[in-house]
């Protein structure tokens, strides 16, 4: 939303009444990440997900891999407790193996995702590739 433009005399008077609108700040993601879509136009969390995910596209089309698919999940469930649940970036097969894969950077390995990880593999015996 463009900013209002005002005289200064206007300006001080409103301040003085306090009537000025309130200034928006931008949101900003907690990673500093930017939603884009990718070439086929799936929703990704940030420009190097989108990039690393239209390059798998690429793969695809050159039936390098197959089975492409974004955001898969699986539930996280220990002696018949749901824990929470495992969201990757995508899942394909390649070789006849399946592989899920994460984009990840130094800042957004939390201690959150590491124990995610290491329960994918101890419930579902699925190895996280990080890219």
């Amino acid at each position: 939303m463009p900013h209002e433009t005002m005289e200064a005399d206007e300006f001080r008077r409103r301040y003085m009444s306090g009537t000025l609108p309130p200034i928006e700040e931008p949101i900003r993601s907690k990673y500093h990440n930017e939603p884009t879509l990718a070439s086929d136009g799936t929703k990704c969390a940030s420009k190097k997900e989108a990039k690393r995910y239209s390059l798998l596209l690429i793969r695809q089309a050159a039936g390098e891999i197959s089975g492409l698919f974004p955001h898969p999940s699986w539930p996280l469930i220990v002696n018949g407790v749901k824990i929470g649940k495992y969201t990757a970036d995508a899942r394909y097969l390649e070789d006849g193996k399946l592989v899920v894969e994460d984009v990840k950077s130094k800042v957004t390995k939390t201690e959150a995702y590491g124990l995610r990880k290491q329960l994918m593999f101890a419930l579902h015996g699925i190895e996280i590739r990080e890219v």
